[in-house]
């Protein structure tokens, strides 16, 4: 991408970039975020698109919970993409946002699922359930009928996210459906989120 980006002035390839905006936003308020993503100064750290990252930078601070005694957090996330045969396509991303104290246990872990359907409908494509993830899309994600618990995706997942909290990371790994703290609460697969825990591990920044 320097190519472009040097089109543009600036010379710098994506992680750069990504790299220089990340420096820019440490120490702001919301609303100082805002004005920086629309002022004139941040064209001199980045010429890529930055409309998504302003919103899920803003949305991360209007989700943002308070968490004690924490001393490093980590991103994971695990794609996944399905081509049907009718022209339909879909792509789901389970991430994990973790948080652990001095002696990396778990004290707090935020799970959720983005999964984005294109269907193609009397020759045309149709998106469906777009910049929402299952958390946010709560009953309206309608799991509850194929749950033999009778509980909804996002009640599911809470009560993983609990589970977790305490945990080390290899006790993580290996929790189980049918056994430990999730026997009657979490139903639904849970592998995809213990790779993506697994890679948040990975990822831990040590908080300054």
């Amino acid at each position: 991408m320097k190519g472009a980006s040097e089109a543009a002035g600036l010379g710098k390839e994506w992680d750069e970039q990504i790299k220089a905006l990340e420096e820019a936003l440490i120490g702001l308020t919301k609303d100082e975020v805002v004005a920086l993503f629309a002022g004139e100064d941040v064209k001199s750290s980045a010429t890529i698109f930055l409309g998504n990252i302003e919103a899920t930078v803003v949305k991360a601070i209007d989700a943002a919970v308070e968490v004690k005694d924490v001393a490093k957090v980590g991103l994971g996330y695990v794609v996944s993409n399905k081509i049907g045969r009718e022209g339909g396509s879909e792509t789901v991303m389970d991430y994990a946002f973790i948080a652990v104290d001095k002696d990396d246990k778990i004290v707090s872990a935020q799970l959720d699922a983005a999964q984005e359907k294109v269907d193609f409908v009397d020759g045309a494509h149709k998106p469906q359930e777009i910049n929402q993830t299952k958390g946010e899309l709560k009953d309206k994600y309608a799991m509850i009928g194929a749950s033999p618990i009778k509980a909804e995706w996002n009640t599911q997942n809470d009560s993983l996210m609990e589970a977790l909290v305490g945990k080390t990371f290899d006790e993580a790994a290996g929790l189980e459906n049918s056994k430990d703290d999730l026997e009657t609460t979490v139903t639904m697969s849970i592998a995809s989120y213990q790779a993506a825990i697994a890679n948040a591990k990975a990822a831990l920044t040590e908080l300054k």
